[in-house]
């Protein structure tokens, strides 16, 4: 309502309006392990980065929604990966 008037919203926004907490969700999350710097020339290098980042969120929540563990915390889940994949490839 905008000046006490109703405005009717595009019907292409429903969804939008309905996922948009979850989007700003992933966002926060996301902030502290964001790889990209102002000053990479190459565009696919920072979506590269975007995309492994999203990827690990991702798989963080599919391992606890599989768990049925507590919330494990972001860094803590990082490092276990890392380590987890060191110790796989070791050699």
């Amino acid at each position: 309502m905008k000046h006490g008037q109703e405005k009717e919203k595009c019907v292409s926004m429903l969804p939008y309006n309905g996922n948009i907490l979850v989007v700003d969700l992933k966002d926060q999350l996301l902030q502290p392990y964001l790889l990209e710097r102002e000053k990479m020339a190459v565009w696919f290098i920072r979506m590269f980065g975007r995309l492994l980042i999203g990827i690990i969120l991702n798989y963080m929540i599919i391992c606890h929604a599989n768990s049925g563990q507590s919330i494990i915390d972001n860094f803590k889940f990082r490092v276990d990966l890392v380590q987890g994949l060191l110790m796989e490839h070791r050699e």
